[in-house]
């Protein structure tokens, strides 16, 4: 009987263990995960602030997207007077596809991180 739930117990934390995947984690993914989450906080502050450089005027400072979008409207007054400057305005153009898509893969990552200090515990 007593031997019967001792394995029974220990087929439960076996499973707990298994269902964790914590056999699949090396040390230095354990060590990077320990990292990301013990500086959570910091993570997704500065990763607001980029986000904020690249989109939003505050503080009389203006976004890196608006410099682009001058810099594009610029090059858009010229271009018809010299044929190798449209290539400015399509790279300009690139440059704020790209960083709108940085911009918002950083919100969605700091979005997505969690701030589980009991995680840190396991």
């Amino acid at each position: 009987m007593e031997r019967d739930r001792e394995i029974d117990l220990l087929k439960y934390q076996l499973d707990e263990i298994i269902e964790a995947n914590l056999l699949n984690l090396n040390e230095e993914e354990l060590i990077n995960e320990y990292k990301r989450i013990s500086n959570t906080k910091e993570i997704i502050y500065n990763l607001g602030e980029v986000a904020n450089i690249l989109n939003t005027s505050e503080y009389n400072n203006i976004s890196v997207l608006d410099n682009i979008n001058k810099s594009i409207v610029k090059i858009n007054e010229i271009e018809s007077f010299e044929n190798s400057i449209k290539e400015f305005n399509n790279i300009l153009k690139d440059i704020n596809f790209q960083i709108q898509d940085l911009s918002r893969d950083i919100i969605n990552y700091a979005q997505g991180l969690e701030l589980d200090g009991d995680r840190l515990n396991f």
